[in-house]
């Protein structure tokens, strides 16, 4: 600790020194000029190792964090349109739980950052609809509601 005190006496007095830019010695380059300086290397105090600091883990870029939210409200608002398509009677009860069941799964993935398990799941939920829709248990206008929704959060997740 006395020795950073006393280089940085020094210093300071080199720059004090120094004076204004017309009274500095020929080839004076002050400490924090434009001009690059390494730094000094790390030295360990006694009884300590001179270990670098571990470099702290990547996290998820803010657009994709964005994204993955916006793909879990859009999630939410698909299981609404569920429930409401089971109401109006243009999707069967029992086919309506079951594709809620999926999305709920898929919105789940996605809350815990799974973008690959939570596309696969909505590309399941995809087929699903496609299926319930040749099976008779989806209407015409629902089957149209359902695929626009499911295209708006994968835009979500691959635009964001």
């Amino acid at each position: 600790m006395g020795a950073v005190i006393v280089v940085l006496g020094v210093v300071l007095g080199l720059q004090l020194s120094a004076g204004t830019p017309q009274h500095r010695p020929e080839g004076f380059t002050p400490i924090a000029s434009a001009t690059a300086v390494d730094d000094p290397p790390a030295t360990a105090s006694p009884g300590t190792s001179a270990s670098p600091a571990p470099s702290p883990t990547p996290a998820k870029s803010s657009s994709t964090q964005v994204a993955i939210s916006r793909a879990v409200q859009l999630t939410s608002a698909l299981r609404t349109t569920i429930r409401q398509l089971d109401h109006a009677g243009q999707l069967d009860s029992g086919a309506a739980r079951s594709l809620d069941r999926l999305v709920r799964d898929a919105r789940r993935a996605l809350s815990g950052g799974n973008l690959g398990p939570g596309r696969d799941r909505l590309r399941v939920i995809g087929e699903t609809v496609g299926r319930l829709r040749s099976d008779g248990y989806l209407s015409a206008a629902g089957y149209a509601t359902l695929t626009k929704a499911l295209a708006q959060i994968e835009d979500s997740l691959t635009r964001p």
